[in-house]
């Protein structure tokens, strides 16, 4: 039986542009050696008004959250939400494995700019918690 992969989880606010580029991208940089995934935090987040089409994007789940070993928020503000639905729903959810990449919201679907900084951040992330 092989050992199971390592999970990432990229977290954004729709699952629509930063946190689809992470997964596509790290799909394929990681391939057989993480297992990647992505979700967005739907409508219930603060800028829900300024979502188009959000219910054709996967949302974060409880289940979601507990099958990953790493989560990568894009904001503070995600790791927040995701902090209150865990205390509003008494979740119990480990928070130690949730991480902000500190990426704004301003860029497009597999914008370059946001692949590099996509590239510089996460491979120094995971580098420094698979070393703890």
């Amino acid at each position: 039986m092989a050992n199971k992969l390592p999970k990432i989880l990229f977290c954004c606010l729709a699952n629509r542009l930063r946190s689809r580029t992470a997964y596509e991208y790290f799909s394929v940089k990681y391939a057989g050696k993480y297992e990647v995934d992505s979700c967005g935090l739907g409508k219930t987040s603060v800028k829900q008004t300024q979502m188009e089409h959000w219910s054709s994007a996967k949302h974060f789940t409880k289940e979601l959250y507990q099958s990953a070993d790493y989560i990568f928020c894009m904001e503070r503000e995600h790791v927040m939400e995701i902090m209150r639905r865990n205390n509003d729903g008494g979740w119990g959810l480990d928070l130690t494995k949730l991480y902000c990449l500190d990426i704004d919201d301003i860029y497009h679907y597999n914008d370059p700019p946001l692949i590099e900084l996509l590239e510089k951040k996460v491979p120094e992330y995971l580098e420094s918690l698979t070393q703890i």
